[in-house]
């Protein structure tokens, strides 16, 4: 999990939130005060009607807001109705008093939540001067000591590893390379295909290099944002971006700092000096060596392969479309698509040559007949000026303002092959790449990538055990990949899809980066080394360069097996019979040669079934299934309840628990969908049950955040338990903290299928069911009927094309099961047949639908709540006020919480939102919390950024 640094608040914000925590606190005394003690309502005495009429006065002059409120007009005719009729009783008046009161206590319980949040706002912003966060970094540094010196010598193995890899030069045969990427377009199709990738490529490089037009704040903005996702980045660069986010002139500024510098002369900054080596962990508690860049190259070079990477994943996409090169759908042979429209599709007229009317022998056919003339009138007139001259080229841009192409839609009911092209191209296609929508950036994150692709492999497998049981599940693994990859390998492959000269010259002034290994060796003084081989690790250089490299990879797989690689990063799964895993393994190996990459392939069941997991997940080759792995579940609880411990703030401690434990991990554990099944989700639920058993030792995350708020903040809470845990779990835009529970997401996926393997038992038997149906049909037709349409199919009186396409059965004879189902992968069924007249008509049999079948197993089922019509009907009234939003647009989690605990806050709080909002720096929370701000939509989610 990458480090969450907190934003920079300015003195003059700091300033500006503590007059609002000012005013909030004397809201809170003159609130007390009005009520208590007042004048008016103690010259009342012990008459309890002039004490009611009292204090209801005193409510509509000293905050006439509360009669907002619906039951306070009404509340005043019965009280002036009790001035004159003595027959309503002391105990009624007494409860007439009961109701004022309880409203200005909820009125002083609200105001005592927002002064809840400004002590949690307060503790974050003075955080470096507290005892406690002192105790804390002296603690997690003891820590970091301690772990220092256990992983000691994995570091000194890594600096070594590094050190080979980067300082060793591997050359590749360029031209061996070119001519194996040449072999993926052969045909026409190819060629062509190849000279527009090679003529857009230089077309962007070339309007890059001549700089005409500038990168604007949007652009930036994006860059930015994307380099504080990167966990290997240091704390003070990200301190520094934050500061950049935060202040728009300094974006401004920084904006024209980038625009000045020249893409044809860069080139590192002080390269005499040398970048500095760092090793730092990753999100899986391993060390990534990462180079210290300087920040105005590090923008620059971030926003140059943003740039590359939205128009080559557009530029790429077109030879993906392209289905004369990227072959969607492997169909029947002619003969067997013939033989299939004849026994299943419905009858056409038969074919019939026309006769001419004369030998066409002796005699050509006869020319066209002339047009007929056309009145074009007079000539325009000359124009009056030139027109004006054609805007300038386009330069170098992170993205181009037309609108980007949109992904290929869904469309339910066609072939399941046709289905596996649509998926791959909207889910796994160049999925590290950002993609352009209109004028909108967008990046898909990794963990949520890694999630579908546990999904779609479990659906793969499943869909081929149950079709032919000759299922194999291929990893290959190329370890070291990004700083192991040859430089030439990668010039190599740039040049072959038309990179302009100036750019390889760019390209290759970024490999060829010098490197400071001094630093990194305590006790060592600078040395300064070129490197020779591989990039840096989650940079957008080797983002970019890593994905084209590896595209030809995925080019290479689905033409030599029609089969789709899923990646994830540089793991690549395949899944498919022993054939087709034998093929892509023979294509891999062949690649991974020629461009001087070195796999680890794991296709034999024998070998090492722990190899193949993905996540948490293991899969069994016994049973093609995927289970947990327990050893990775222990390792990973004991890993967060350290950063949780090492927490400074409630925030910081709520931010950590969401981002790792809180917000359910379907990136580790897979997602909650029918291809897993009941018997997965109760594992899941065992699995977290083991977490938190370890993260709380007995206790549960209620008590704890209790008990780090009592310790933290209020030695002694005055609210009592049933008001407080509502607040824990209430999202943050209704007044929560905005904590996440993981059950909730596990209890809402009651619905996934009891046996993963039931959906494809049913589609085998309604294909059964449909097959004899079908057979039916065929049976009962008269002969003069399959006489049209043979001919229909095959001509008239062509008994030749007749007597070939059925030389070893009758044509009167149906297709056996297994020749009817051969190609239910590539071809769709039809309707069945009306039945010929006046036969009866035929119960309903359902048309077998493989498609729906297998997005019926990706599908993630979750319960729908339907909330009791008081907290409906508050959550319609509050919505569109500062991201709260209509019922129908809240998460499941966030539904189940407003349910569960709306009793609760409508006693204690008088409705959902249990703050007042408007007496707390909303900004400046966010900020601390880590929350994106979206002016644009009324978002209620308490789902907080990830770290």
């Amino acid at each position: 999990m990458a480090s969450f640094v907190p934003p920079i608040i300015s003195p003059v914000l700091k300033e500006a939130t503590e007059l609002k925590i000012e005013e909030l606190n004397r809201a809170k005394v003159s609130f007390k005060n009005r009520y208590y003690g007042n004048p008016a309502i103690l010259a009342a005495g012990n008459d309890t009607l002039k004490r009611v009429t009292a204090l209801l006065e005193e409510i509509k002059k000293l905050d006439p807001y509360l009669e907002k409120d619906d039951d306070l007009p009404t509340l005043t005719r019965y009280i002036e109705q009790a001035s004159d009729d003595h027959s309503i009783s002391q105990s009624k008046l007494l409860k007439f008093e009961k109701q004022l009161l309880d409203k200005l206590a909820i009125n002083a319980h609200r105001l005592d939540v927002s002064s809840l949040h400004i002590d949690l706002l307060r503790e974050v912003m003075y955080s470096d001067a507290s005892p406690e966060s002192v105790s804390a970094k002296l603690e997690k540094a003891v820590l970091d000591d301690e772990f220092e010196m256990v992983e000691e010598s994995e570091l000194e193995a890594i600096c070594e590893e590094f050190e080979r890899n980067a300082f060793t030069p591997k050359q590749t045969d360029t031209g061996a390379i070119e001519q194996f990427l040449s072999s993926l377009f052969e045909g026409e199709a190819g060629k062509q295909a190849l000279k527009r990738l090679r003529e857009d490529v230089e077309y962007y490089g070339d309007n890059v290099i001549d700089g005409h037009e500038e990168v604007d704040e949007e652009d930036l903005e994006w860059c930015i944002k994307d380099l504080l996702q990167n966990g290997l980045l240091g704390d003070e660069k990200k301190k520094v971006l934050q500061g950049y986010l935060q202040t728009p002139g300094v974006l401004r500024e920084l904006k024209s700092t980038l625009n000045m510098k020249s893409v044809r002369h860069w080139n590192w900054r002080n390269p005499e000096k040398g970048l500095v080596i760092t090793a730092r962990q990753n999100a899986e508690g391993k060390y990534c060596m990462t180079i210290e860049e300087d920040i105005i190259d590090m923008l620059f070079l971030h926003a140059l392969a943003t740039g590359w990477s939205t128009k080559l994943k557009d530029y790429l996409q077109d030879i993906v479309s392209e289905e004369r090169i990227w072959l969607r759908n492997k169909m029947p042979s002619p003969e067997e698509m013939e033989k299939w429209e004849y026994y299943v599709l419905p009858s056409r007229q038969p074919r019939k040559v026309p006769r001419p009317s004369h030998c066409t022998t002796c005699h050509g056919p006869p020319p066209p007949p002339p047009p007929p003339p056309v009145d074009y009138g007079p000539p325009p007139p000359p124009p009056m000026a030139c027109p004006p001259p054609p805007p300038a080229p386009q330069a170098w841009r992170v993205k181009s303002k037309k609108k980007g192409r949109s992904p290929i839609i869904n469309i339910r009911g066609r072939n399941l092959n046709y289905e596996r092209y649509s998926n791959y191209v909207n889910n796994f296609y160049l999925s590290r790449l950002p993609s352009c929508y209109g004028s909108t950036l967008h990046l898909t994150p990794a963990q949520d990538t890694q999630a579908l692709l546990i999904k779609h492999l479990a659906t793969e497998i499943n869909v081929r055990q149950a079709l032919g049981g000759n299922v194999r599940f291929m990893k290959a693994d190329f370890g070291s990949f990004a700083t192991s990859l040859p430089h030439s390998t990668i010039l190599a492959v740039l040049r072959f899809i038309g990179m302009p000269s100036l750019w390889l010259d760019v390209f290759t002034r970024f490999l060829k980066a010098p490197l400071n290994m001094g630093p990194i060796i305590r006790g060592t003084s600078d040395q300064v080394l070129i490197r020779e081989r591989g990039l840096s690790i989650a940079h957008g250089m080797e983002r970019l360069l890593g994905e084209i490299v590896l595209f030809f990879l995925d080019f290479t797989v689905h033409r030599e097996t029609g089969g789709y690689i899923y990646r994830h990063r540089d793991e690549c799964f395949f899944v498919g019979n022993s054939e087709n895993c034998g093929a892509a393994r023979e294509a891999m190996v062949k690649f991974g040669d020629v461009m001087g990459l070195s796999f680890n392939l794991l296709t034999d069941p024998n070998e090492i079934g722990k190899t193949r997991s993905i996540g948490f997940l293991l899969f069994d080759h016994l049973t093609s299934t995927f289970h947990i792995d327990d050893t990775q579940v222990e390792p990973y609880a004991k890993r967060v309840k350290k950063q949780l411990a090492t927490c400074t703030t409630v925030i910081d401690w709520v931010r950590t628990w969401n981002a790792t434990i809180g917000t359910y991990a379907s990136h580790l554990f897979g997602p909650l969908a029918n291809v897993f099944g009941k018997p997965h989700l109760n594992a899941v639920t065992q699995a977290y049950n083991r977490i938190h058993e370890i993260i709380f030792e007995g206790s549960n995350l209620t008590d704890h955040l209790k008990q780090l708020l009592a310790t933290h903040i209020r030695p002694n809470l005055p609210d009592p338990p049933f008001a407080l845990e509502p607040i824990i779990y209430l999202p943050t835009a209704y007044g929560g903290l905005g904590v996440k529970n993981p059950y909730i997401t596990l209890n809402l996926a009651r619905g996934v299928l009891e046996k993963p393997t039931s959906e494809m038992e049913q589609f085998l038997k309604d294909e059964e069911s449909f097959y004899k149906r079908f057979k039916e049909c065929f049976d009962a037709l008269k002969p003069d009927t399959r006489e049209r349409k043979l001919a229909g199919v095959y001509g008239e009186n062509n008994k030749e094309r007749i007597g070939a396409a059925f030389d070893d059965h009758s044509p009167d004879e149906f297709l056996t099961l297994e020749q009817f189902t051969a190609h239910r992968e590539s071809l769709s069924y039809p309707m069945l047949p009306n039945p010929p007249y006046p036969a009866p008509i035929p119960t309903y049999t359902p048309v077998p639908t493989l498609v729906s079948t297998y997005n019926n197993l990706l599908d993630e089922p979750m319960d729908h709540i339907d909330g009791n019509d008081r907290v409906t009907d508050v959550v319609m009234r509050l919505a569109g006020k500062d991201r709260m939003r209509q019922w129908w647009r809240q998460s499941g989690e966030d539904k189940w919480v407003l349910q569960l605990y709306g009793e609760e806050c409508f006693e204690r709080y008088g409705g959902l939102e249990v703050w007042h909002r408007e007496s707390v720096p909303l900004e400046v929370l966010r900020m601390v919390r880590g929350e994106e701000v979206d002016f644009d939509d009324g978002d209620s989610s308490s789902i907080l950024s990830e770290i």
